[in-house]
């Protein structure tokens, strides 16, 4: 359906949103790609700039779809609009590739190679006939994806992140209203104002997924469990109250978990003297092993994981919230380890992910 020779207050009004989106959408490119450029460790599987390919992906396609809908009729319309479903499948695909790639289990790029696939035959025109129910299963499976890509983000992440994986599955879904929208089948049965509520639909469906993904944590945060070593609290007499290994172990009463918790300890009161400074220390990189200290006084929390991540900072903070919940007047110099099992209950909650 084609605005084409159209001279009307509705034809105007879609046409100024469709240039919105693409103006919308490369504002959020120079973003990302800043943020991209910014970054201490750049690789091409970064979500921020997969998203950057998808959203120029939705320019293309748009700036097809105004050809193809406000300035052509017949066949050279219909080739703009095979360009259009073809921009927006292939940059589809492209995103699809990082979202499996943060899935729990190998799909081997089947979703990409869908994508691939239907913009081939959409821009070829092999199977023309056919090309509804193509779009209709093309779009079940991306679903599926996105759904499966958002479960995936809530389960591994930290709560302030998790809001953030519904409003991205929101704006994805509100994006499928919208071509849905400004399709040949529901314009036929809806008129030409459904044109204009699609277009609405895909601009609010940019803002929205661009934004949430710009709070996502990046993938290395995902896989925080992996990065885990140990965890130590100890008082910071240097006395260790519980000591969790990667098997969940516990060893508060063996001789070198007393030295290490002097040692972690002694290491805050030497650095703070050799910098001068009264900010306590909050990591140590140690080439590939980082420390990573949370202090409530007279506690000092230690994570030692294989990178220095957000979200462990988080759940040392999480665990300190917990911890003096429960144990509320506390005297500084009270340090029997026997007392502090509970606590090591928190700990073990916290950091196996089930909080």
């Amino acid at each position: 359906m084609s605005f084409y020779g159209v001279t009307s207050v509705l034809r105007d009004i879609t046409l100024s949103i469709l240039v919105v989106i693409i103006f919308i959408s490369l504002q959020f490119i120079i973003s990302f790609l800043y943020q991209w450029l910014k970054a201490p460790y750049r690789r091409f599987s970064d979500l921020k700039f997969t998203w950057t390919l998808f959203l120029s992906s939705i320019i293309l396609s748009i700036f097809f779809l105004i050809l193809a809908d406000f300035y052509t009729i017949g066949a050279e319309s219909n080739l703009y609009l095979k360009f259009s479903t073809s921009a927006l499948l292939v940059g589809l695909a492209i995103f699809a590739n990082i979202q499996e790639s943060a899935l729990p289990f190998k799909t081997k790029n089947i979703f990409g190679i869908v994508g691939v696939s239907a913009a081939a035959l959409t821009l070829f025109g092999l199977i023309d006939q056919y090309m509804l129910y193509l779009y209709l299963v093309v779009g079940i499976l991306y679903s599926l994806l996105f759904v499966m890509f958002t479960i995936q983000i809530v389960k591994q992440s930290i709560r302030p992140f998790r809001k953030y994986s519904f409003t991205f599955l929101l704006g994805f879904i509100l994006g499928i209203a919208g071509y849905i929208s400004i399709s040949d089948y529901t314009i036929n049965v809806f008129g030409m104002v459904s044109y204009t509520i699609g277009a609405l639909l895909i601009l609010v469906s940019v803002m929205i997924t661009s934004l949430s993904i710009n709070k996502f944590p990046s993938f290395s945060e995902l896989n925080w469990k992996e990065k885990l070593r140990d965890i130590y609290l100890i008082h910071k007499s240097g006395l260790p109250l519980f000591h969790i290994a990667q098997d969940n172990g516990e060893s508060v009463d063996d001789t070198s978990d007393i030295l290490r918790g002097g040692a972690l300890s002694s290491i805050n009161v030497v650095l703070k003297n050799i910098t001068k400074s009264e900010m306590r220390i909050r990591a140590i990189d140690q080439g590939n092993i980082k420390l990573l200290f949370g202090h409530r006084d007279p506690f000092i929390l230690v994570v030692i994981a294989e990178a220095d991540l957000q979200i462990l900072h988080y759940k040392i903070s999480q665990f300190f919230a917990e911890f003096f919940s429960l144990y509320k007047n506390i005297p500084e110099e009270y340090y029997n380890p026997k007392a502090f099992q509970p606590a090591r209950t928190i700990a073990v909650k916290i950091f196996s992910g089930e909080s």
